[in-house]
């Protein structure tokens, strides 16, 4: 007498995995019998799943930084494509969105900053897989000497490096302006 099938394997449309051979006696003979297995395509789905995610687990090698920490240099082109500005600096990722600026240097001559800038910056991860890292990233500089001018800089970073836009707002005269800037881990 044949088996009934679960319940659960009775679908219109049920997955077959390939036969499987399957011996049964018969009057002192043993006869091979290739028999379908249905399966559930929720079960597929769920093994498959499961094979994924266990496929990640246990790699432990990283194609970067978990965060923004490290020391960086900067180039800041106008929207013209003339260059700007260019600086280097030293990032700290500290908790939540907060970034310790130091080291800050302007590699270019500028009258806008010339000395006792201020820094602050934040940057807002918004993934961290395999460690790579991303997020938006924004930068104001104040100048000390003279007084009065600011550069912005917003963009997304991704990995060893930042890209966005700048803008410089300032009282001292030829210090404002606008364009692109590409930050680079060093």
């Amino acid at each position: 007498m044949p088996r009934a099938m679960p319940r659960c394997y009775n679908l219109a449309y049920p997955l077959r995995i390939p036969p499987i051979a399957t011996s049964r006696k018969q009057k002192g003979k043993t006869t091979y019998v290739n028999k379908e297995q249905p399966m559930n395509k929720s079960v597929l789905s769920i093994l498959l799943g499961l094979v994924l995610v266990l496929s990640g687990c246990g790699n432990s090698s990283s194609t970067g930084t978990a965060n923004i920490t490290g020391n960086w240099s900067a180039t800041l082109i106008n929207t013209d494509s003339s260059p700007a500005f260019a600086f280097t600096t030293t990032f700290t990722q500290m908790t939540g969105s907060t970034v310790n600026v130091t080291n800050l240097s302007f590699t270019t001559s500028s009258p806008c900053f010339v000395s006792g800038e201020t820094e602050t910056a934040s940057f807002v991860l918004s993934g961290n897989f395999s460690g790579s890292v991303s997020g938006a990233f924004q930068l104001s500089i104040k100048s000390g000497s003279p007084g009065g001018n600011t550069l912005t800089l917003q963009g997304t970073a991704q990995n060893n490096t930042i890209v966005g836009t700048w803008t410089l707002v300032g009282i001292s005269s030829g210090c404002s302006g606008s364009g692109n800037f590409v930050v680079t881990r060093m």
